[in-house]
């Protein structure tokens, strides 16, 4: 018999790793910041997790300003996608169009009681997001569906499940509906050697309507979370500007700073692992950008402190001189607790440690009175905050100064900074304090942004 489903349940969390989390976000600090008692802690958590767990409630794009308008752009998005959905310019960000998904009220859909199709997590969350479910997604198969057939979608959120099953007991996986959609891959996708690659099934009926923008208009548009837009507002390239991206790929930031510069200056965009410098080498030429330099290097060494101060040109290789970039972006490898949507945690990666060794090398490689900026997509404090105190703390010739974006909330107190300083950073994503959200543009995943001068 078919059920209907619609939301999500909240993000399921391990009790270990909840209490740990709620013991690293609901200090006495942030309480008395945010006025709530510890008998609210359990109420705001579980809104925490509900707002986990699904898509933001707009889809942002970045438009490629040097070759065509953003209200053509438009016009051709409503051309292309499945849905009709509400289209608009982004006031605060000339290079931003905005798509409206149907996330609030998602229509309940039907869902046959038999699970027909599995896919594993990062599959499954792709698909909240309006991705359709290809070949490498899927781990498992039932047997009573043919190629043709409408299929039940759902997401193994533990990981539990083993590729090329056929009967999947509900009882022993913690499976989530994604929506229902056309087969058009069978069990062939499990024989042989390799992983098969393609289409396998069109979601028609996904639990949420988002936009499917799937390899359409490659030199026109780049899917961005709308915070990380704002890390180019912050950073305010100017035609000329020598820029490094110290962890670049897949290069949307490096791509509007671009933008902003007019194509005029240079951005050395380095990463360190060959497979991300192909897929940033790749979204650099579609959008044709010949300002940009992608590099595959380890950023953790990107200083040579040894090496004369030279002006640095597009050919200029890493490591370099200190004192080399009018401006140097930070966006350092996280633990990724600001994504959204997320239905299972299991355990905290922080990454402070490692992120202070990007810190290190850009406090040297930035000229005086340059900016850098830092980024995660992470609410948690200690990549956050801490690290602003600890840069605070290293160098006395970093100044903290404003965000220099209109939108988020302040920092945490608690973390080594004080009133002042966490009204200069900026945090996005799901409300864990139960804050006041001003419009629906706050409806972002969790990020963080700090910007700092060097005197």
């Amino acid at each position: 018999m078919a059920s209907k489903l619609s939301l999500l349940p909240p993000a399921k969390v391990t009790h270990d790793f909840a209490e740990y989390l709620k013991k690293l976000l609901y200090t006495q600090h942030t309480l008395k910041q945010h006025n709530l008692e510890e008998s609210n802690i359990s109420e705001v958590f579980t809104h925490f997790l509900q707002q986990l767990s699904t898509p933001p409630i707009h889809t942002t794009i970045l438009t490629n300003t040097l070759l065509t308008s953003r209200d053509y752009t438009i016009a051709q998005l409503q051309k292309l996608t499945k849905y009709e959905y509400s289209i608009e310019l982004s006031p605060s960000v000339p290079e931003c169009i905005l798509m409206k998904s149907q996330i609030g009220n998602p229509t309940q859909i039907h869902c046959e009681s038999t699970v027909h199709i599995v896919v594993e997590y990062k599959c499954g969350m792709a698909v909240l997001r309006g991705a359709d479910v290809y070949a490498p997604g899927i781990m498992a198969i039932s047997n009573v569906v043919n190629i043709g057939n409408i299929v039940s979608v759902f997401c193994d959120v533990e990981g539990k499940c083993t590729r090329g099953m056929t009967q999947i007991q509900k009882d022993k996986f913690t499976l989530v509906f994604l929506g229902n959609g056309v087969l058009k891959m069978g069990r062939e996708i499990f024989k042989g050697e390799g992983v098969k690659k393609g289409l396998a099934i069109e979601m028609t009926e996904p639990i949420y309507k988002t936009p499917s923008l799937n390899n359409l208009m490659l030199d026109t548009i780049y899917l961005q979370n709308f915070p990380s837009m704002l890390v180019a507002e912050s950073l305010a390239p100017k035609p000329g500007n020598v820029i490094l991206d110290m962890c670049a790929a897949p290069g949307g930031k490096a791509i509007h700073s671009a933008l902003k510069m007019l194509g005029k200056g240079i951005i050395i965009a380095l990463d360190c692992k060959q497979s991300r410098v192909d897929v940033l080498q790749a979204n650099v030429s579609n959008f044709q950008l010949n300002c940009i330099k992608t590099i595959k290097f380890d950023s953790t060494k990107s200083c040579d402190i040894k090496k004369p101060v030279l002006e640095i040109t597009m050919d200029s290789l890493p490591p370099y001189p200190p004192e080399s970039f009018d401006k140097i972006l930070v966006d350092a490898p996280c633990s990724g607790l600001g994504h959204r949507p997320q239905c299972f945690m299991s355990e905290l990666k922080s990454c402070n440690e490692y992120q202070r060794q990007f810190l290190s090398q850009a406090v040297r490689l930035l000229k005086i009175g340059g900016y850098m900026v830092y980024s995660t997509c992470s609410i948690n404090p200690l990549e956050n905050e801490e690290n602003v105190a600890w840069v605070l703390g290293k160098w006395p010739e970093i100044i903290l100064i404003d965000a220099g974006v209109i939108m988020g909330r302040n920092g945490l107190l608690g973390y080594g900074l004080d009133q002042s300083s966490v009204e200069k950073v900026r945090r996005f994503g799901p409300t864990i304090y139960n804050e006041s959200v001003s419009n629906s543009m706050e409806d972002t995943i969790g990020f963080f942004i700090a910007k700092f001068t060097k005197l």
